[in-house]
């Protein structure tokens, strides 16, 4: 009992470490959040922060395994009921927009970039395999609508740039005190994608 208690305690510090890393990374870079800010912003000592975690390069990538992980479940279970090949597109981006908006701090902080990942090499190695794995997602519904008929899509890895591309910009300037929740700009792009996918009238 006991020591099921401790392990909560540490699990619940390390994620709190996370949380306030990404926090501090989305607002001041990942050069600008020193260990000793994250520390102090989570109260504990760098020694205690360092019993979690080898050092910042680690632990943001931590960080960039979280994201991308929630990111690739979440879609994949928003899409397992969905069979309309349009539709699943347009679920995709909802997903995608979704969790950027509930995970929005961590989400910049994974924006910053791959180039440097830090910290242990599987780490990295599953960093990588989950971005693979979401683009290939993206890809797959597109490459079985354009099969289907069901949208005109000339280059597959060129249109799944273009989706992503547009969700990640979100980034850059959305605010969640706005009137439109994420999903309803993701709505928005899905209807022009979509729109200029379809096949166009013979003659």
């Amino acid at each position: 009992m006991a020591e099921a208690e401790a392990g909560q305690a540490r699990n619940d510090t390390r994620a709190q470490i996370v949380a306030r890393a990404a926090e501090l990374f989305a607002l001041w870079g990942y050069a600008g959040a020193s260990i000793s800010d994250i520390a102090a912003a989570v109260g504990v000592s760098k020694p205690a922060l360092y019993h979690h975690f080898a050092g910042k390069d680690e632990l943001y990538t931590e960080i960039v395994v979280t994201v991308l992980s929630g990111m690739l479940d979440n879609a994949r279970s928003s899409l397992r009921r969905i069979k309309d090949p349009a539709e699943r597109l347009r679920v995709f981006m909802r997903a995608h927009a979704d969790y950027f908006e509930s995970n929005q701090h961590a989400y910049v902080a994974a924006q910053l970039g791959f180039r440097g990942l830090g910290g242990k090499q599987e780490k990295r190695d599953r960093a990588l395999k989950c971005r693979d794995a979401y683009e290939q997602l993206l890809r797959d519904l597109l490459q079985d609508a354009h099969e289907s008929g069901a949208l005109r899509i000339d280059d597959v890895a060129v249109a799944g740039r273009l989706v992503l591309s547009s969700l990640n910009w979100m980034a850059r300037w959305y605010h969640p005190d706005g009137k439109l929740r994420a999903r309803d700009f993701a709505d928005q792009y899905a209807t022009m994608l979509l729109d200029g996918f379809r096949p166009r009238p013979s003659g």
